[in-house]
């Protein structure tokens, strides 16, 4: 069986799985309103990622952050998420060319990129002595949507080393093997976080990283290497297990960091959730507590990286409690939420994205919002690619 076929059969029985777990009690929205969004979603996916292509001086089509083409760079992190939520957008030679653009940016300590400029010079730092927490398991998880889409088996394995010392260089918590950020030396942990000094041992980097080490066995296994895919898969249950460190049992969720910003991580429990980290009674628990938070975490179908009317404890530069990462609400994360209320209710996840999409139309795509017409960056790409991926899911889109 190929890597594509078994995907096709996980999904199915994963499926299968969660329609028996998990008692919906409420009705769904109506199809035809969520049909709608869809088509309207499409098009503006396809208008943004049309505005954020650029040119590199190599001749590479680079696809940045915003679709205005202003940031002039290809994110990893960025760009990973417009395969995830709109594949087929970019075609697959596109795709496997900016995968090149970065992995080649991969340097002797196995350091993924943050982004690799138009110009050809990488960056790797963001905030802080080290790079981001997140790079390497987004570069895993592209290799991971282009495999399937082009079966090129030797073009794979040549990418299969520098995948594993990717990975391999995450700082890890020698207790736990979760990903880790020293507090004497605190910098950007995940990218969308990347101005808040979480530290100690992460929740959201080791979910990423629990997905990662997956997608890499797969990726071994369609090479060939079943011992390197078994590897993998023990790397990650031991990841998976050590995320039970960061279990905040009083409240019903995890918490974002061990040691600076040690409070409930709203983005990180809905994605363990979204990306099948969580299932069974303890996904319905997080999904629970999603739910009673509503009301601190949603603002027109847009989601804090935090409950209301807290902030950060601790960040690596000023942001303003209310504003970008300390308080402001982004559509990066509504599907991930609507995925974690489908766990419990049909229907508050549907109006969840219905609402996301209807402000969209109404005011605009920015990365952020808040009350009083704050805004931030026009035309983000992920605020309309990752909602596509709920509604895909949704509507049974291939």
């Amino acid at each position: 069986m190929d890597l594509r076929s078994k995907n096709y059969l996980i999904l199915i029985l994963i499926s299968s799985s969660l329609i028996s777990q998990y008692e919906l009690t409420c009705e769904a929205a109506d199809m035809s309103e969520l049909q709608e969004t869809y088509v309207w979603l499409e098009q503006e996916c396809q208008k943004q990622i049309n505005g954020c292509r650029i040119e590199a001086n190599d001749g590479t089509k680079l696809y940045t952050p915003d679709g205005i083409g202003n940031y002039r760079a290809l994110w990893t992190r960025d760009f990973c998420y417009m395969i995830e939520g709109a594949p087929g957008i970019i075609s697959w030679p596109e795709v496997e060319a900016c995968i090149d653009y970065l992995i080649r940016h991969v340097n002797e300590k196995g350091i993924v990129p943050d982004r690799v400029a138009a110009e050809g010079a990488p960056t790797y730092n963001v905030l802080g002595p080290e790079p981001p927490t997140d790079n390497a398991q987004f570069l895993v998880k592209l290799v991971g949507y282009w495999y399937p889409a082009t079966q090129d088996r030797e073009k794979l394995k040549s990418y299969l080393p520098r995948l594993h010392k990717a990975l391999a260089s995450l700082p890890r918590d020698p207790n736990t093997g979760l990903v880790w950020i020293d507090p004497a030396t605190p910098h950007s942990p995940y990218g969308f976080t990347d101005t808040i000094a979480k530290t100690g041992g992460l929740f959201f980097s080791s979910v990423l990283l629990w997905e990662a080490e997956q997608v890499l066995a797969d990726l071994y296994d369609a090479a060939g290497e079943p011992d390197q895919a078994a590897a993998a898969r023990n790397r990650a249950e031991t990841v998976h297990k050590a995320l039970e460190t960061l279990w905040d049992a009083q409240a019903g969720c995890y918490l974002a960091a061990s040691v600076d910003c040690k409070q409930p991580d709203v983005w990180g429990n809905a994605y363990a959730i979204a990306c099948g980290c969580l299932q069974g009674d303890r996904a319905k628990q997080v999904a629970k507590w999603l739910m009673d938070q509503k009301e601190a975490v949603v603002m027109r179908g847009q989601v804090r990286h935090i409950p209301a009317p807290g902030a950060w404890q601790k960040t690596l530069m000023e942001v303003k409690p209310g504003t970008y990462q300390n308080g402001a609400y982004w559509a990066t994360a509504s599907g991930w939420l609507a995925t974690a209320f489908q766990v419990l209710d049909q229907e508050e996840a549907d109006r969840l994205i219905l609402d996301c999409i209807a402000d969209m139309k109404a005011n605009g795509v920015y990365e952020c919002i808040n009350a009083g017409g704050y805004t931030k960056v026009k035309e983000y790409v992920a605020s309309v690619t990752l909602p596509m991926q709920y509604l895909r899911k949704r509507l049974g889109k291939p």
